[in-house]
């Protein structure tokens, strides 16, 4: 019994010690490429990758809803090793390989509606970074530009 009782107090232990996760925000600004009416938008999430929250202030109304980044489109990397044992043993082996590589940009989309039933769409990119450009529309006709 006294084993099990102290792996539960080794494991409370390390848990208090464990780095608490928050959710990271980032900010950037939306504009409408006809009338060049700003908005403030922020990504809010642990990662920018899966499902996480958008907000979007524009124009006196608030849009909420969520964003999604697509994991890494992948390149063919190539990699080709040789070795020689020892001149003894004549032994030679050898390995050719193709590697998967992640490029360095990853699609992603916002969906977010008002309580006023403006709805807004975007699609954007995101470097290894974290940051990102795109463009929205609206259901009012409206285009906008973003960044973050």
């Amino acid at each position: 019994m006294k084993p099990v009782l102290l792996l539960l107090a080794s494991a409370v232990v390390l848990a208090s010690c464990a780095p608490a996760l928050t959710a990271q925000q980032r900010a950037g600004r939306l504009v409408n490429v006809a009338n060049g009416q700003e908005g403030r938008i922020t990504l809010t999430g642990a990662t920018i990758t899966g499902r996480n929250a958008v907000r979007v202030d524009l124009g006196g109304e608030v849009l909420t809803g969520e964003y999604n980044v697509l994991g890494a489109d992948t390149r063919l990397g190539f990699g080709v090793s040789v070795g020689v044992s020892s001149p003894s043993a004549n032994v030679l082996f050898g390995n050719v390989e193709a590697a998967r590589v992640p490029n360095g940009t990853r699609n992603g989309t916002i969906i977010a509606k008002s309580e006023g039933g403006l709805v807004l769409t975007c699609d954007f990119l995101v470097d290894v970074e974290n940051r990102g450009n795109g463009t929205c529309t609206d259901g009012r006709g409206g285009r906008y530009a973003f960044q973050f």
